[in-house]
């Protein structure tokens, strides 16, 4: 694991605003108030600067030239390439979530030729996130004081990076439209590093408040999230992260565009998870992939 992680520091959100003390473990207590938390200097600045270049490179090319690269989530919810505005849908509404995106995959037929030194950029990115996750993984199993071993799960699926462009919202936008639903993630964990611009943060449900309150991710951090496979294996102890994406009013001074790189860190499609407290029953991560992501892209399945 890069030495990096030997200066990160845990810094947990239990009312918000944030706490500001550095911290080296959590409380399974304050976890379960908001299931995320942050962790600090986990990101060299000069990564994140070329990242946030490599994500304007991409997102600025021709839609002509994006489409020649589409993902099929129609076939595959985890197919890799470009996904255009009316592919992701809001949970709840089933309208089109105002985005774009792409999935890092095979760079010979899913990625454009002359971006090879953005798609190293991010491929590097994607492999320190994944450290990250295991690093925070290890610090969730300390915190529940079992050996889950939670990371071992991790090892075999590195691939998990996730790039979306957020429109501005435009005039013409479909009524009730926004940029995210109201969710939970179906992952382990999901890694939010900061977006751009980073005052836009994300909104996160803070259930010991009952309130919603928006974090801001500073640019050396990652927002860890827990998600529903997280949720499931440790019998709800701890709870699936519930949070969203603000969507700025048309002509305000926020309106404009919004880059995220999130990583969903999820086991291999075989990994098997409980599924209920009190007997046991488990299933396969992909059939709950396979449910979850059907609400997701349901104009096409």
């Amino acid at each position: 694991m890069d030495s990096f992680l030997r200066e990160a520091q845990i810094t947990e959100l239990s009312y918000c605003p944030l706490q500001q003390d550095g911290r080296a473990s959590l409380a399974i207590e304050t976890l379960s108030q908001t299931g995320c938390f942050l962790v600090r200097s986990c990101v060299p600045n000069r990564l994140r600067r070329t990242v946030n270049a490599s994500l304007l490179a991409l997102f600025s090319l021709p839609q002509q030239e994006k489409l020649r690269y589409l993902a099929d989530k129609s076939r595959n919810a985890l197919d890799s390439g470009f996904s255009p505005y009316g592919v992701a849908r809001a949970l709840d509404t089933g309208i089109p979530n105002l985005l774009e995106t792409w999935d890092l995959g095979d760079p010979l037929n899913k990625w454009p030729s002359p971006l090879q030194e953005q798609y190293d950029c991010l491929e590097t990115f994607e492999a320190r996130l994944h450290d990250i996750a295991l690093w925070s993984l290890d610090r969730i199993d300390d915190a529940l004081g079992e050996s889950r071993h939670l990371s071992a799960a991790l090892r075999e699926r590195p691939r998990g990076l996730h790039l979306i462009h957020y429109f501005p919202v435009s005039r013409y936008a479909d009524r009730g439209a926004r940029r995210q639903s109201e969710h939970t993630d179906n992952t382990l964990i999901t890694l939010i590093p900061a977006p751009v611009p980073e005052d836009e943060g994300i909104l996160v449900y803070n259930r010991g408040e009952g309130e919603w309150a928006q974090v801001q991710i500073p640019a050396d951090a990652c927002l860890v999230q827990c998600g529903r496979l997280l949720e499931a294996i440790t019998l709800k102890r701890l709870q699936a992260c519930l949070h969203t994406i603000g969507t700025p009013r048309y002509g305000s001074a926020t309106n404009v565009a919004r880059l995220s790189t999130p990583f969903f860190a999820s086991p291999a499609p075989e990994f098997c998870v409980p599924t209920e407290v009190g007997p046991e029953r488990r299933v396969a991560v992909s059939s709950l992939e396979r449910d979850y992501f059907a609400n997701i892209f349901r104009s096409q399945v």
